[in-house]
C-alpha cells in the first residue's frame, strides 16, 4: 500500500508540474511598464557548445513548448534543482498593448550567466558574448505584434558554477513620445541652464558639481568627468567617461539662482531638455533633487526619469516633468512629479547595470521651458515670410 501511495503522490506532482506549465499566463502591462520577473518555461538543451535547440526551432514563436517545466528568473537554475552545466532555454509570452505602437520600448532581461541570445517572435534581437553585460535592447516596431501576444525565447550557455538569468532587471519599459500638454497661450523662450556654461577642464573643481551616489568601494571605477571644447555646435559639452557600467554612479549639479524649480513653477515650465552624443547604448537616469545626493550623506526629495541613449551623433531629449517619478514605497505606484518647485539640483548618472559597455557620453545645451501650443479653440497664425519659387507659365506648372 505504501508503494502505491508513493507512486500516486509522484504522479500527482508530475501532473501538477505539467499543469503549471500549460497554464502559464503571458506577461501584461501595468502602467507604463511590463514586468518580466516571474515564472518562465524552461528546458535543458545539452552540453554541446551551441546546443541543438536552434536546429529544432526552440526559438520560434509557434514552437510547441507544452512539455517544458517552469522556472523563475532572478536566480540560477542550480538553486532551482538543475545541477547542470551546458545550454538551456527560457520561453514566455508577453502581451504588448495596442496603444504602445508609437512609443519607444526598452527591454531588460537581466544578466546571462555565462552568455546568451534573445529571440523575439523567432528573430534574434540581442546577444551577450561573455559574462558581465546585461540584456538591454530595443526591438524594431515592425517585429512587435501590438495588441497581441509576442514570444520571447532566451538561450543561455553556462560552463562554470551557477547558470541562467540570475540577476538584474526584468521588464519592458515604455517611453511615450513628446507631446504638448498645456492648453494655455504661447509661452516664453526656454531658460538656458548653466550646466555647460563657463566649464572648467577639471569639472569637479567647480563647487556646483559633485559626485553623488556611487557603489561603495568602487571609487577607482567612477566616471571621469571633463569638458570637451567646441563639441556641440562650437559650444562646450560635459563629458562622462564611463569606465565600469555595472556600477552605480551619479553626478550632481547644484543649480544657480534663477534656474531652479521655484523659477520653473513661476514661469509655467513643463520640461527640462538637453542634447547628448553617446558612444554606447543603454539607459541613463536624470534626477531632479532637493539638495545634492551625496554618497554618504544622502539627500532630500528626489524624482528620476529614465532615458535610453543610442550610440551616434547628437540627439535631443525632452523630459516633461510628468516623466519624473518618485518611489512611493515597496509595492506602491511611483508618484508622478506635478510640482517641480522643490528642485535645486540636477543629477546625471546610471545604475542597476543599465549601460552595456564602457564608453563616453557627452551632454550639452540644458534648458527648462514650456511647451508652445496655441490656446484651446484659437487658431495658430501662419502669417509671415514663406519660401517662394516660380514654376512656369503653364496652368499646371
Amino acid at each position: 500500500m505504501r508503494k502505491v501511495n508513493l507512486i500516486l503522490v509522484a504522479t500527482l506532482l508530475l501532473l501538477a508540474d505539467f499543469a503549471g506549465a500549460s497554464e502559464l499566463k503571458p506577461f501584461t502591462a501595468n502602467g507604463d511598464s511590463i514586468s518580466l520577473d516571474g515564472a518562465w518555461l524552461f528546458q535543458v538543451d545539452n552540453k554541446e557548445k551551441d546546443g541543438t535547440g536552434l536546429k529544432e526551432g526552440w526559438e520560434k514563436a509557434d514552437y510547441d513548448d507544452s512539455g517544458w517545466k517552469t522556472i523563475k528568473v532572478g536566480s540560477s537554475w542550480e538553486t532551482q534543482g538543475y545541477n547542470y552545466d551546458g545550454v538551456a532555454w527560457y520561453r514566455q509570452k508577453v502581451l504588448i498593448p495596442a496603444d504602445w505602437k508609437d512609443d519607444a520600448l526598452l527591454f531588460n532581461l537581466g544578466r546571462p550567466d555565462d552568455r546568451g541570445e534573445v529571440y523575439f517572435n523567432g528573430e534574434k534581437v540581442a546577444e551577450v558574448k561573455g559574462f558581465g553585460p546585461h540584456f538591454v535592447f530595443k526591438v524594431p516596431r515592425e517585429k512587435i505584434k501590438f495588441g497581441s501576444e509576442n514570444s520571447i525565447a532566451v538561450c543561455i550557455a553556462d560552463w562554470y558554477k551557477e547558470g541562467g538569468l540570475n540577476d538584474g532587471s526584468f521588464s519592458i519599459q515604455r517611453f511615450a513620445p513628446f507631446g504638448a500638454v498645456k492648453s494655455g497661450g504661447m509661452m516664453t523662450e526656454p531658460m538656458k541652464l548653466s550646466l555647460t556654461q563657463d566649464l572648467k577642464d577639471g569639472l569637479l573643481e567647480d563647487k556646483r558639481w559633485e559626485y553623488g551616489w556611487r557603489d561603495e568601494g568602487t571609487s577607482d571605477t567612477r566616471p571621469k568627468m571633463g569638458v570637451e571644447r567646441g563639441a556641440y555646435k562650437g559650444g562646450d559639452a560635459v563629458v562622462m567617461d564611463v569606465w565600469y557600467p555595472n556600477s552605480q554612479e551619479y553626478v550632481d549639479y547644484y543649480l544657480k539662482n534663477g534656474e531652479k524649480g521655484s523659477d520653473w513653477k513661476k514661469k509655467g515650465y513643463d520640461y527640462v531638455s538637453f542634447w547628448y552624443k553617446s558612444a554606447i547604448n543603454g539607459e541613463i537616469q536624470v534626477k531632479l533633487n532637493q539638495g545634492k545626493i551625496r554618497w554618504k550623506n544622502g539627500g532630500g526629495t528626489s524624482y528620476s526619469a529614465r532615458v535610453f541613449v543610442e550610440a551616434g551623433d547628437w540627439k535631443k531629449v525632452i523630459l516633461p516633468f510628468s516623466a519624473f517619478t518618485r518611489n512611493a514605497g515597496h509595492g506602491n505606484t511611483p508618484q508622478e512629479l506635478s510640482d517641480p518647485s522643490f528642485a535645486d539640483a540636477l543629477v546625471l548618472g546610471y545604475g542597476n547595470h543599465e549601460l552595456q559597455k564602457p564608453g563616453k557620453i557627452l551632454f550639452a545645451h540644458f534648458q527648462a521651458g514650456a511647451f508652445q501650443v496655441a490656446a484651446e479653440g484659437q487658431p495658430i497664425s501662419l502669417a509671415g515670410l514663406w519660401k517662394f519659387k516660380l514654376d512656369d507659365q503653364r496652368p499646371d506648372g
